[in-house]
């Protein structure tokens, strides 16, 4: 297989399943076990080196992977309050930051 069709299958593996039909947490996890033997036997130095790297922590990104539990909504919040903190950076003290914060939620 040319490397441009490694590449291509390697970093597509995993989404065959159309959107709004979720995925077990089985499916899941063994969607990644799939692509970390993909990775590895692509022959592309780079992706290789990744999926050592998470073979490394298997086990929590496994978990990560199978978990029915997301904290996208806590990071979307955190991100929202530091892209308020660097938009009020240097104008005003903590309490006009407070209200600000406020506003937005």
């Amino acid at each position: 297989m040319p490397a441009g069709q490694a590449r291509r299958a390697a970093t597509t593996a995993g989404r065959t399943t159309p959107r709004g039909s979720p995925r077990s947490a089985e499916q899941r996890a063994q969607d990644l076990d799939d692509w970390l033997l993909q990775a590895k036997q692509s022959g592309i130095r780079e992706l290789k080196s990744f999926a050592q790297g998470i073979r490394r922590d298997y086990a929590a990104v496994k978990a990560a992977f199978s978990s029915h539990w997301s904290n996208g909504q806590v990071e979307a919040q955190v991100n929202c309050l530091k892209l308020q903190k660097r938009l009020m950076f240097g104008r005003a003290n903590f309490d006009l930051l407070r209200l600000h914060v406020l506003r937005r939620a």
